[in-house]
This record gives structure tokens, C-alpha cells and sequence, in this order.
């Protein structure tokens, strides 16, 4: 299908596993996407994120992704970016907003 209009994309809470798909940074209108809340997506965020130059707000808090840190080196600017920054060893210097998961299983964000 033809998605080159899509400008929100919401799969939060969809128990995804795996890395997020690369094909994602062909969104070109993209303004919004969100992947938190699937704990079991692992690995780096894709750079080819970096190329949606509408993208305004990135939500992957929540979510097993471990690195994010490629989106902010590539140079664009996301206003709202969310992240599990606040884990041990997770590097996000672009983010707006870190959060991690407290002891009781509840998100603290900075």
C-alpha cells in the first residue's frame, strides 16, 4: 500500500518484538510516531529516522530499545523526544524528555 500521506503513526502498547523496521524513515510526511510501551522491541532506534524532516515528536519510551543516540548524531532536530534515558548506560543528548521505570513498575520522567 501507499502510506506516503501518513502523518501520526500510534503502535504503542502492541507487544512488538524485534527492532524497529528501518522502513519507517520512508514516511516522508511523518510528524509523529510512537513505539512505546513494547517492551520487547530491542536494539538501536534506526537512523533513518533522522531523515523525516516533518518527524516533530518520537515516542519510544517504555520499550526495549537500548540506543537512540544515531537519531540525535544524524543532526535533526525532534522537539519531543522520549526515551528511556534515565536507564543505566543509555545515552540520548537530543532528547527532550527522559524517563525510566521505578520499582514499582511506574514511569519517572525528567
Amino acid at each position: 500500500g501507499n502510506l506516503s500521506s501518513l502523518t501520526h503513526l500510534d503502535l504503542h502498547s502492541n507487544a512488538f518484538t524485534g527492532e524497529v523496521p528501518s522502513e519507517l524513515g520512508r514516511l516522508s510526511n511523518l510528524e509523529v510516531l510512537s513505539v512505546s510501551s513494547n517492551g520487547r522491541l530491542s536494539g538501536t532506534l534506526p537512523s533513518s529516522l533522522a531523515s523525516l524532516p516533518q518527524l516533530t515528536e518520537l515516542e519510544v519510551e517504555k520499550s526495549g530499545i537500548d540506543n537512540v543516540q544515531n537519531v540525535c548524531d544524524a543532526g535533526l532536530e525532534i522537539p519531543i523526544f522520549i526515551a528511556d534515558c534515565l536507564k543505566e548506560g543509555f545515552d540520548c543528548d537530543c532528547c527532550s524528555k527522559c524517563c525510566k521505570l521505578d520499582g514499582s513498575n511506574k514511569l519517572q520522567c525528567e
